[in-house]
């Protein structure tokens, strides 16, 4: 990956400048301050061109400048920072702006990959910074830890926590990318556990289904079996019953009714009817008898009352006869003048009159009296003498009864049969509707075999796709082995610490003279003698100091520098992403002659291999760096860069 050309506008004190940055050696960057009268180099921005890189890619400075800090406070606005990138022949654009008239304050990133331009700016500035830090393949601390030593913020790597260390070391080694895969690794492997898992359970569930289902079968065929016996026991109770109770019952009624000679009953009976039904004249003629007699007794009955009437009256005329005769010389009622003999004669001998009419009526009563007892005495009498002489039917009626009795209880017999005989009837329906039942459990029997079926069609295709799960399972798992901390990382690691360690011990060979060295470390023993995972640097002089601490500035400063050079190699040389850029700012500062002597002569060296190193400094480096980049700030706050200054 090239980072190929910077241009910058109203960036901290720079007002506009753009800069090649692929492929050009070793190059040094020095300043001149015409504004400043005070200074010679210092403010006149050079350090704002790495600045400006760094604030364009990440949006801060290597000393954490950021927001309206940077933006040119000759200008007060129009700020803009664009970086061109090349990774396998995408060029990649990123421009950070701030307070800008187009612009404003955003970020965006185009990308050309040959067949035009393409949009890569998020929705958001912080998707657009995850864009950018996909592009450059590491962070903000792994660029300024090993690409960028910014100005007054030199990497200080042996100094650095485990947990920072690490971070630089893993993204310097693209080991990050395998962290990315690691956990894309692990929640494919989850999904793939958990598809197993459902599957599994659905395979158990289709077992315990088709394992219910058969118990289900066999409970139901035991009860199919149990209800054929009940059927049978029942079709054998029922034949025992015919034979041992209801048959030999009717067979004595049977007996009972042919020795009761019904037909025998019956012939005496009508021979008694006959008998009876002779008597039948005298009764009739006993009835007609009694009826003169009642008709007798009604005459005389009725004789007497009109006697009692013709009495009643004949006392009546008589009273009536006293009273006409007492009347003879009372007074009148009208009137008041007493009644003459005269007077009174026609009432007298009407009363008279009705006297003896009444009188007469009484004897021809009395006469028909005696007639009527006569007659009704004779009827009587002739009833008498007809009874004594009538044929007596009570035998005949007593013979009667007794065989009407007998016929009775025969009747009854014959009843009791025919109950008997319907009772065998309703047995034998009752077996033939017992065999021609069909077992309740036979469906469900026939549907459970059906349902066993399916179940295991189920089991077994469910248990063919589990298999196939857990191969993919077993995949994914060895995947997540593979990018594990003890997998493909772990080898990275194992051949990165080696590589750090050759690569600063050559820096620190050639700065120190082999007196000072520095170890890098992934791994450490505790006390209980397992290994753990610790990122450190161990630094060590032979002549001055035990620790990093112990050394001197100088002697810091080159451990410093060695081991972010040794970094920015292991960046330069990675598999993906390898970023062939060095900037130092002030990276000379608290070296002797000898040591930036030396120190040039590494950057030399470095420059052929990894493309670019820019050197930041106040000194004269000419004589070791004969590519100079002069930055000029004018007196009126303008800047100008000239390429290989003299």
């Amino acid at each position: 990956m090239k980072l190929h050309k910077i241009h910058i506008e109203n960036f901290l004190v720079l007002t506009e400048a753009s800069v090649g940055l692929a492929d050009r050696g070793l190059v040094l960057i020095q300043g001149m301050n015409h504004q400043d009268s005070s200074a010679n180099s210092n403010g006149a921005g050079k350090s704002s061109i790495a600045d400006a890189l760094c604030w364009a890619i990440y949006g801060t400075t290597a000393r954490g400048e950021s927001g309206d800090q940077v933006v040119n406070d000759k200008a007060g606005k129009n700020t803009r920072v664009e970086v061109t990138i090349e990774d396998q022949n995408v060029i990649y654009t990123i421009a950070r702006h701030r307070k800008h008239k187009t612009g404003k304050n955003s970020l965006t990133v185009t990308m050309d990959a040959g067949s035009g331009l393409q949009d890569l700016t998020g929705g958001t500035d912080k998707l657009t910074q995850d864009v950018v830090n996909k592009i450059m393949g590491c962070s903000l601390e792994v660029f300024t830890g090993s690409i960028y030593a910014g100005q007054e913020k030199m990497p200080d790597l042996p100094a650095m926590t485990d947990k920072m260390l690490k971070i630089l070391i893993e993204e310097a080694a693209g080991v990050d990318a395998l962290e990315e895969a690691y956990v894309l690794a692990r929640s494919k492997a989850a999904s793939a556990k958990q598809s197993y898992e459902m599957t599994r359970g659905l395979v158990q569930q289709a077992e315990a289904a088709a394992a219910m289902l058969s118990s289900q079968k066999q409970m139901a065929e035991q009860d199919e079996l149990l209800w054929e016996q009940n059927r049978q026991a029942r079709e054998e109770a029922i034949k025992e019953e015919i034979a041992n109770v209801l048959n030999p019952e009717h067979d004595r009624l049977h007996k009972a009714v042919i020795d009761a000679d019904i037909p025998g009953i019956e012939a005496g009976i009508d021979a008694t009817d006959a008998a009876i039904q002779q008597t039948t004249q005298e009764q009739a003629a006993l009835a007609v008898l009694t009826q003169a007699k009642a008709r007798a007794d009604a005459a005389v009955t009725l004789a007497q009352t009109q006697a009692r009437q013709a009495i009643a009256d004949h006392a009546r005329t008589e009273k009536a006869v006293q009273e006409v005769q007492h009347k003879i010389g009372c007074p009148c009622d009208s009137c008041g003048r007493p009644l003459t003999p005269a007077e009174m004669a026609v009432a007298e001998q009407a009363a008279i009159n009705a006297h003896d009419q009444s009188r007469a009526q009484v004897v021809a009563v009395t006469t028909s009296i005696k007639d009527a007892q006569s007659a009704a005495q004779k009827a009587a009498q002739e009833v008498l003498d007809f009874q004594t002489g009538m044929t007596d039917v009570s035998a005949e009626m007593a013979r009667r009864a007794t065989l009407q009795g007998a016929l009775t209880e025969a009747q009854k017999l014959v009843a009791q049969n025919q109950a008997v005989q319907v009772q065998i009837n309703a047995k034998a329906a009752e077996i033939a509707q017992l065999r021609g039942q069909v077992s309740p459990f036979t469906a469900r029997i026939a549907d459970l075999d059906q349902k066993i079926i399916t179940a295991n069609q189920s089991s077994q295709t469910l248990t063919q796709e589990l298999i196939v799960k857990a191969s993919v399972l077993a995949l994914e798992t060895e995947v997540v082995r593979v990018f594990s901390p003890a997998g493909v990382r772990s080898r990275i690691l194992d051949e990165v610490t080696p590589y750090l360690n050759a690569q600063t011990s050559k820096y620190l060979a050639i700065l120190s003279d082999g007196n000072i060295t520095a170890e890098w470390s992934t791994l450490t023993v505790n006390k209980a003698g397992d290994v753990k995972e610790k990122f450190a640097i161990d630094v060590t002089s032979g002549i001055s100091a035990k620790t990093f601490k112990g050394l001197s500035g100088g002697e810091k400063r080159k451990v410093r520098v060695a081991t972010a050079l040794a970094l920015q190699d292991l960046v330069a040389t990675r598999a993906t992403k390898p970023i062939e850029l060095f900037i130092g700012d002030e990276i000379d500062d608290a070296l002797d002659a000898s040591g930036i002597e030396r120190l040039m002569a590494i950057l030399d060296e470095k420059a052929k291999e990894r493309g670019t190193v820019m050197v930041i400094s106040h000194n004269e480096l000419r004589d070791f760096i004969p590519q100079v980049l002069l930055v000029e700030r004018s007196a009126a706050g303008e800047t100008h860069i000239t390429e290989n200054a003299a």
